[in-house]
């Protein structure tokens, strides 16, 4: 769909479900159902770890239902999830700067996800240095080659995220309508 002939046809008058249909023909709109997790691949993060900073309220589930509740003083810096001989590992760098491995109860050949049970935002270090904050869950995939990062985030939340990236909020309503059904529509597919 092109935003421009949305924002177009939208000042024009049009609702959503005509430019939609102006775009997509021969589709129907329908609903999708509640709880729709949407997984994103965070490209940005190559260096094979996850790290994120720490935080108040974060929380590492592993995919058998155990959580651990990270400390959040001073002495953790930064935490870090890595990938050794096909399993998870999870460290914090104290205020030296050193990584030091830290012992827990997590499945570590079970996918595991982190998450803050206090503000819902999860606070990716980068390897840039750049830290970017990400609604939902941040996990650790493992790839035939290597290791991914990927973004466990509740659709709504997702389309909070990419419709405005992708349209100025201060267009007429029905083109950002229009614009997050069809995000919406995308992202359901994938």
């Amino acid at each position: 769909m092109s935003q421009y002939g949305a924002y177009g046809a939208a000042t024009k008058g049009l609702d959503h479900t005509a430019i939609l249909a102006f775009y997509y023909p021969g589709t129907t709109l329908g609903d999708l159902p509640e709880g729709n997790t949407v997984r994103v691949w965070i490209s940005a993060d190559n260096d094979a770890k996850l790290h994120f900073r720490r935080a108040s309220g974060l929380r590492v589930r592993d995919a058998d239902g155990t959580t651990l509740s990270l400390p959040s003083s001073s002495k953790y810096t930064k935490w870090r999830v890595s990938r050794s001989s096909g399993k998870r590992v999870l460290y914090y760098r104290n205020k030296s700067g050193k990584y030091v491995r830290y012992r827990n109860p997590l499945n570590p050949t079970a996918e595991w996800y982190v998450s803050n049970a206090k503000s819902g935002v999860v606070a990716l270090a980068l390897p840039n240095g750049a830290t970017v904050r990400y609604r939902g869950s941040l996990a650790l995939g493992f790839t035939a080659n290597g290791t991914r990062t990927v973004n466990h985030v509740a659709m709504e939340d997702y389309l909070r995220s990419v419709v405005p990236a992708e349209m100025p909020a201060s267009w007429a309503a029905e083109a950002l309508r229009a614009q997050a059904v069809a995000a919406r529509s995308y992202a359901s597919r994938l």
